[in-house]
């Protein structure tokens, strides 16, 4: 089962949720996110197949890695809004909060943990 993800947005904070095999909430306050970033990358959708994508990683400040949202984990919620208007909020969201906005070329990889 893929990941699916939503985000929910209000003036001052957004609600960011993921579910994968355990579902999961995170409340961010506008003042705790350092920049939101917009990178194309390469996304798998299925076992040997891949596709040009593309994601949305959040910085907060408190966190050493990015919170990524990626178009497909949207497009596989039903009941989440389109990507593009999820894309557009988050635009004016961070806009109206004064949080650095980036555009990227390169593509992004996940980080890599060793366990």
């Amino acid at each position: 089962m893929p990941n699916k993800a939503n985000v929910l947005f209000d003036r001052t904070e957004l609600i960011v949720q993921i579910s994968a095999k355990q579902a999961m909430s995170m409340n961010i306050r506008a003042e705790d996110i350092i920049s939101v970033t917009f990178q194309p990358t390469r996304e798998k959708v299925g076992l040997f197949k891949t596709v040009d994508s593309e994601v949305i990683l959040l910085k907060p400040k408190k966190m050493p890695f990015p919170i990524a949202v990626t178009k497909g984990m949207i497009e596989c919620n039903k009941k989440a809004s389109s990507w593009e208007s999820i894309r557009s909020s988050m635009e004016s969201f961070a806009k109206n909060n004064k949080i650095s906005i980036y555009h990227e070329t390169d593509n992004w990889e996940p980080p890599k943990f060793d366990m």
